[in-house]
């Protein structure tokens, strides 16, 4: 493939400069808002992000860290959706048992006012180059808990109850 130098500067293909595996680009999504669900249907957590990859051989590193709360007892499941397609999900789950991309349990002790952090990540193959919005959705797993993202289930006014921030990074890796 031949390398051109586009009017702007640019050198096309971005492959002739920058090797497979290279991280072409980097977008972030951040919320501190809070939310909550007791329904075990998926609901968004807020965060959200568009990328438009330079080529369609690109990859999208997609990951996250959500810091989620909850009561005793409550487990949590997340999906990561592509526009309005669930990917990097489990297909193991048989009988009530649930296929989710990343989750969190609640069986502790004062679970109630404590906030967990749960870190996740994925390698996605869009083959496109149009703007591609990926997003994080969550649902309550067990028994309609109320399970909350960016702060615990109880609020009191004591110093170790954190409200916290959640984030979403896409890198755009060179094919």
């Amino acid at each position: 493939m031949p390398i051109v130098l586009n009017g702007d500067g640019t050198i096309t293909p971005t492959s002739a400069v920058q090797p497979t595996g290279s991280i072409l680009q980097v977008v972030q999504q951040t919320t501190s808002s809070t939310t909550s669900t007791s329904s075990s249907t998926y609901t968004d957590t807020g965060l959200s992000k568009a990328i438009t990859p330079t080529s369609t051989s690109s990859k999208i590193l997609v990951t996250c860290c959500v810091v989620y709360g909850g009561q005793d007892d409550s487990y949590i499941g997340f999906k990561l959706l592509r526009g309005t397609t669930s990917i990097g999900e489990s297909s193991e789950a048989t009988g009530n048992q649930s296929n989710v991309a990343f989750g969190g349990s609640g069986d502790r002790s004062y679970m109630e006012f404590m906030t967990f952090p749960v870190s996740w990540s994925y390698l996605d193959s869009p083959n496109t180059t149009s703007s591609t919005t990926y997003k994080i959705q969550y649902a309550s797993r067990w028994d309609n808990n109320t399970v909350y993202i960016n702060r615990p289930n109880q609020t009191p006014d004591y110093s170790h109850v954190f409200y916290t921030t959640s984030t979403l990074t896409l890198m755009e890796v060179a094919g």
